[in-house]
C-alpha cells in the first residue's frame, strides 16, 4: 500500500511512501510489522478483530484535527478486520474533532505452505 501523508498507526509514525505488511496470528489479531524498502519501520497491535466485511482490502484511515490515524486495515481475502485505536491529542470543540474517512486500498497475499 501507499501512503500519500503522514500517518500515526498505533505508536508509529509513518511518512508518506509505499510499505509492506506481515500479519503473524491472523485469527488473534496478533502483530502486524510493516515495513518500507524491505526493512521493518514499525509494529502494531490492533484493539481487536472481527471476521471481515465484504469489499476490497482496504486501510481505513480518519483524518481529523490531530491528523491522519490508521483506525482499520480490512482483509477479506483472508477473512479479517483489524481495528486500531485512535490517536487523542488534546480536546477541542465538536468542529475541530470532525473526522473524515479515507480508505486506501492494499494488496494482500497469503503465503502457501
Amino acid at each position: 500500500f501507499s501512503l500519500p501523508s503522514e500517518v500515526r498507526w498505533g505508536m508509529a509514525t509513518l511518512q508518506p511512501g509505499t510499505y509492506t505488511f506481515n500479519l503473524e496470528g491472523v485469527r488473534t489479531g496478533n502483530t502486524l510489522q510493516l515495513m518500507q524498502n524491505g526493512r521493518a519501520v514499525a509494529m502494531v497491535l490492533p484493539q481487536g478483530h472481527n471476521p471481515s466485511v465484504a469489499g476490497p482490502n482496504a486501510l481505513v484511515i480518519k483524518s481529523g484535527k490531530s491528523g491522519s490515524t490508521v483506525r482499520e486495515i480490512r482483509l477479506p481475502d483472508i477473512g479479517v478486520v483489524l481495528y486500531y485505536a485512535p490517536h487523542t491529542p488534546k480536546r477541542g470543540s465538536a468542529a475541530e474533532e470532525r473526522e473524515v474517512a479515507q480508505m486506501i486500498p492494499i494488496t494482500a497475499t497469503v503465503p502457501t505452505r
